[in-house]
């Protein structure tokens, strides 16, 4: 399989997506900062909604991959499997036990395992306690990798919760057969051992990641002012500032030829802060409410 992708825009040939699974039905309340979500999902709705948006894709999409079909067919392979399970097991210190367990399991029972997460037995009405917690965020297949023009780079998470969603991605890349003639990586965040990150440790995800052509790269930084990057330069204020007027140039054509208008919704919520002022008045049909509010307004 060929990856191409040099274009936010055009038409797709093979989408990555994952169904939700067992990982959504184990939610509780007292998971959902851990794991990033604002209220609890109600699991056969996400896969019924979800489903349909795969019947979308496919009218404009040559392929549909679940990347949990692509860890399964990895797993065929025993050897792989056992590569695959024992430097999971070691990048999150699981127990002999537990690892023994996990290479017994079948294909298709390890590829779900390994997504909806292993839970401990426990006594009727206490909360669910893991040896191997869920990733119920893997839906959000653009995060955990991306893919710039013929490679792949595998993210470096935000949170510990979702680092495992990059870890599997990884393998799919490294042993599916489909990517067997081509060398995957451009930057692979997970090679190190340890799935945990080290401190102070750079982060970035395929959302803030994008690719409005060949020669352009747009990366987002969420824990300080945005950065531009073209294939031949640097960051802007970066040591080479004599890149910046040009880099500013090809992002504002880039921006013209894709109709990019700022949207200030979007930034208010990005930024926590619309700069807006709220006004009750009883009347506008007062006019000394009128003045008021127009000056307002004006200032």
């Amino acid at each position: 399989m060929r990856l191409n992708v040099t274009s936010e825009i055009g038409r797709l040939k093979s989408v990555l997506v994952h169904l939700p699974g067992r990982e959504i039905d184990q939610m509780v309340p007292p998971m959902m900062a851990q794991l990033l979500f604002d209220d609890i999902l109600y699991g056969q709705v996400a896969r019924e909604e979800h489903r349909r948006f795969q019947q979308l894709i496919r009218f404009i999409a040559d392929d549909v991959l679940d990347l949990q079909d692509l860890l399964e067919e990895i797993f065929d392979d025993g050897d792989v499997k056992d590569h695959v399970v024992r430097d999971l097991a070691k990048r999150n210190r699981l127990n002999r036990r537990l690892t023994a367990s996990l290479l017994e399991l079948r294909p298709a029972a390890l590829a779900e395992v390994l997504i909806a997460g292993i839970a401990r037995e426990s006594a009727s009405g206490e909360l669910p306690k893991f040896d191997l917690f869920p990733i119920p965020n893997l839906f959000f297949m653009r995060d955990p990798q991306v893919v710039l023009g013929d490679r792949v780079m595998i993210s470096s998470m935000a949170t510990q919760a979702r680092r495992r969603e990059s870890l599997l991605s990884k393998y799919v890349f490294e042993h599916h057969p489909r990517f067997s003639d081509v060398q995957p990586f451009w930057v692979d965040f997970m090679a190190t051992e340890r799935e945990r990150p080290k401190r102070n440790m750079p982060t970035i995800e395929g959302g803030d990641v994008l690719v409005p052509r060949r020669d352009l790269l747009l990366l987002g930084d969420a824990s300080g002012p945005r950065r531009v990057v073209t294939p031949g330069g640097s960051p802007q204020g970066g040591p080479h500032a004599e890149f910046l007027e040009a880099t500013q140039a090809r992002v504002q054509a880039a921006a013209e030829e894709l109709g990019f208008r700022t949207d200030p919704i979007a930034r208010a919520l990005r930024g926590g802060t619309t700069a807006s002022v709220g006004m009750v008045v009883g009347s506008l049909a007062d006019l000394y409410l009128q003045e008021l509010v127009a000056g307002v307004q004006r200032h």
